[in-house]
């Protein structure tokens, strides 16, 4: 009697637990691989490469099955990849007039208890295809704490008619997608906007085709990677205003971020704040100021750094492509001579604190110099840009 009732339990044990691998509302779902690239290695041979899908660090991830369909929805070949193997493969004896769709699974362990395939992806691919020419000279800048601009030179192929638009996406740095925004051809800028502050992201620009091209392939994507910025362009409601040391109960010192206003605040260099400045006005020979680190006027001050790499600029909102490098920071002082130019100009500093960031310095169109006012009372007036995080290089620049 006991055993039978033994047997009935393990029975009963053994439906519960396969009702509830069954119940999909306790399984979850795979997701595919994510930027899969097609190439054309010969006459009848496509090369698939692609980044690794989110889910791969679950346990129970078995691989990828790669599919090939014929034109006629026929399977022609298909294999697994296993994970921890390289992300490629390679199809041999096709057809080179024949557009075939290649079909990835993300394949769940047969020992999961809780997993289950990823819903299939599909790209399409003809080994007779051309790959659309992709934007370049891709650029950005920060715009404040949850916004940053990018701009790009436009595909050569935006004539071509199975040019359809540009997709650009925002990645995390481990590649995992987080937004995507369709762009009209013509375009050549987008705001991305919902950031977070502090994170490094990567921005991607894709020519795409139209659904269903003839000749071309979407476009090899380009990337740039940046982050937000915090920017400060008043104080107190008015321009930042910084006066050279000799001007008598002026501000000649600034504060990069004033902890109790969480924003820059400028003080005399007698001020009770004054072991928080970041940098100072100094007055030097021929009507010429210089921006130097507090470090040079008291040797227990904070210290700045200067990167040898400037820019003419009209404003902070200024996209370049390249960041100085992080040797370039070897300045202590900003000369800024009384002479005649046509731009303002954004100087790169290295904070104390190990953030980066930029000084604007307004021109002023009255005599055409960076310095406004008249000795023993000049100024400059600036604006601040700068990263939330520390040794982030990318606050301001891309790679």
């Amino acid at each position: 009697m006991k055993q039978t009732i033994l047997i009935f339990l393990i029975i009963g044990l053994f439906l519960l637990i396969s009702s509830c691998k069954e119940d999909l509302s306790f399984q979850v779902k795979l997701q595919p691989p994510i930027n899969i690239v097609a190439s054309t290695f010969d006459s009848t041979t496509v090369h698939l490469k692609w980044e690794k899908s989110v889910s791969e660090n679950r346990g129970d991830f078995y691989g990828y099955h790669i599919s090939v369909i014929n034109p006629d929805g026929t399977v022609k070949k298909d294999t697994t990849i296993l994970k921890g193997f390289a992300r490629e493969v390679v199809f041999r004896g096709l057809q080179y007039t024949y557009i075939y769709r290649f079909r990835f699974i993300s394949k769940v362990s047969t020992y999961s208890t809780d997993g289950i395939d990823s819903d299939p992806f599909l790209i399409r691919w003809s080994l007779r295809w051309i790959r659309l020419k992709p934007v370049t000279d891709l650029k950005a800048y920060s715009i404040d704490t949850s916004a940053v601009g990018l701009v790009w030179t436009k595909s050569v192929d935006e004539s071509k008619s199975d040019f359809s638009n540009y997709l650009v996406r925002t990645l995390m740095l481990n590649k995992k997608i987080i937004n995507e925004q369709v762009v009209p051809k013509g375009s050549d800028a987008l705001v991305i906007n919902s950031l977070r502050n502090g994170i490094t992201y990567e921005f991607e620009v894709i020519s795409k085709t139209v659904a269903e091209p003839m000749d071309y392939s979407d476009g090899a994507p380009v990337s740039i990677t940046w982050a937000t910025a915090w920017r400060f362009e008043t104080e107190d409601g008015n321009p930042i205003q910084l006066y050279e040391n000799s001007a008598t109960n002026k501000s000649s010192g600034l504060i990069f971020y004033y902890k109790a206003t969480k924003r820059p605040k400028t003080v005399t260099l007698t001020s009770p704040d004054k072991d928080s400045i970041d940098v100072y006005l100094k007055t030097e020979t021929g009507s010429s100021v210089s921006i130097r680190s507090y470090r040079l006027l008291s040797p227990k001050g904070k210290e700045t750094k200067f990167s040898t790499v400037n820019y003419d600029a009209d404003s902070l909102s200024f996209p370049t492509s390249a960041p100085p490098d992080t040797s370039t920071y070897t300045l202590k002082e900003i000369k800024i001579d009384s002479i005649s130019v046509t731009k303002s100009k954004i100087y790169y500093f290295k904070g104390n604190n190990k953030n980066f960031g930029r000084i604007f310095v307004e021109r002023n169109p009255d005599n055409e110099t960076l310095i406004w006012g008249n000795s023993p009372e000049q100024y400059i007036k600036i604006k601040i840009s700068f990263q939330s995080a520390i040794d982030n290089i990318y606050s301001k620049q891309s790679r």
